[in-house]
C-alpha cells in the first residue's frame, strides 16, 4: 500500500511519487509506452530513498534520494527495468 502525488515541474519532466507504508525492496519495474505510439516519453528515471519516518511534506526538500535506475524508451512497447539495488524503500 502507497501514497502518492504526481506533478509536472518547469523542467517539464512527469514526476510520481510513493510513499510505502512499510519498508519495501523493488527489484523490477514495468513502464509500459503501448498506447503511446507516437508522443512517448523517450526515457524514465526511478529515484527511491529509505527514510521510513519522514514527513510527507519533506520528502519533496531532500537530497536524499538516490537514481536506482534508468531506462531509454521506445513507442508501443513494455520495458521490463531491473533494478540493481532493490532496497530497502520506503
Amino acid at each position: 500500500m502507497c501514497e502518492g502525488a504526481s506533478s509536472r515541474f518547469p523542467d517539464q519532466r512527469d514526476r510520481q511519487q510513493r510513499k510505502t507504508v512499510l519498508r519495501s525492496f523493488i527489484e523490477r519495474i514495468e513502464v509500459d509506452t503501448h498506447r503511446f505510439k507516437g508522443n512517448y516519453p523517450s526515457s524514465c528515471a526511478l529515484d527511491a530513498l529509505y527514510w521510513p519516518d519522514a514527513p510527507a511534506h519533506a520528502l519533496t526538500r531532500t537530497d536524499a534520494w538516490v537514481e536506482v535506475a534508468a531506462a531509454k524508451l521506445t513507442a508501443h512497447a513494455n520495458h521490463p527495468i531491473d533494478i540493481p539495488d532493490s532496497g530497502p524503500f520506503t
